[in-house]
């Protein structure tokens, strides 16, 4: 199965700066070109994959399935614009990594997080409908990287994210809000979204048919 999950907006603040957006294009809305087919993160400017085969889902593409509300794994409108980003967080016996397989997001941050700063976040997430067999899961994440990663060289699967939610999604209606904070231990340069734990640390649920997240992003810090 595919769980997917829909990027819309993160960003920091400080009383200095006043609210600066460390993320560029958080919203999905810019585009290199408009995607024509699903794996083509690299069609969302700033964006790319970190592991894997996430999909890029707009309203300016022309091919159905990929245009946004009405996507191929289920009707989604984004929470603001038009386009949002879908991720495998869960997928059982249906890869060569069986349920291991992930698939991750990942943008360079536009500042470098400081160490011994702390920032908050938050995100919004809903699951989505439509895949023959599915599973609800839990562990949708966010994480901060010193590196940066790609399909040739895929972010680490190693049971750690600096927020993740903790029980199933299960909700396919209404957006869940997660939220948290962390002082950073790193000069972070990079951010990614996914599900960072293998399947012995991730709670499942069948769900026929299929899981959509749908995530805001949103990150401060003082």
């Amino acid at each position: 199965m595919r769980n997917t999950l829909l990027l819309i907006v993160l960003y920091c603040s400080s009383p200095a700066w006043g609210q600066v957006n460390l993320v560029p294009n958080p919203s999905f809305e810019d585009t290199v070109v408009c995607p024509q087919f699903l794996d083509q993160m690299d069609a969302c400017l700033g964006w790319s994959s970190y592991r894997n085969s996430p999909d890029y889902y707009n309203a300016c593409s022309p091919v159905s399935g990929i245009t946004t509300p009405n996507t191929s794994f289920g009707f989604q409108y984004a929470n603001s614009g038009l386009a949002y980003v879908g991720v495998a967080t869960y997928r059982k016996n249906n890869s060569p990594t069986g349920n291991n397989y992930r698939e991750y997001i990942g943008s360079e941050l536009t500042t470098q997080l400081q160490i011994g700063t702390k920032y908050y976040f938050s995100f919004f997430t809903v699951s989505a409908e439509k895949n023959p067999i599915g599973f609800f899961s839990n562990n949708i994440g966010l994480r901060f990287f010193t590196n940066f990663y790609s399909l040739l060289n895929p972010a680490p699967l190693d049971n750690f994210a600096h927020i993740k939610l903790d029980s199933l999604l299960t909700d396919t209606v209404n957006w869940l809000k997660i939220s948290g904070s962390f002082i950073a231990d790193s000069n972070y340069n990079y951010i990614s979204v996914g599900n960072f734990y293998d399947s012995q640390q991730t709670d499942t649920l069948i769900f026929n048919p299929f899981q959509m997240l749908h995530i805001i992003l949103l990150m401060m810090f003082v």
